[in-house]
């Protein structure tokens, strides 16, 4: 999977190297840790729910 999501209004870009262990389902709290790419983006390493 990859593409753009948010979280809490902040959106960053998912990858074919982004480790999502359980995709979290709209209205519960996540866990998103992520690199600001040279172009101000933020893509995200990993992606879970809390």
């Amino acid at each position: 999977m990859t593409g753009r999501a948010e979280i809490d209004g902040a959106a960053f870009g998912i990858g074919p190297t982004t480790r999502i262990d359980d995709w979290p389902n709209m209205g519960v709290e996540a866990e998103m840790r992520g690199a600001v790419m040279p172009d101000g983006s933020v893509r995200a390493t990993r992606l879970r729910s809390r």
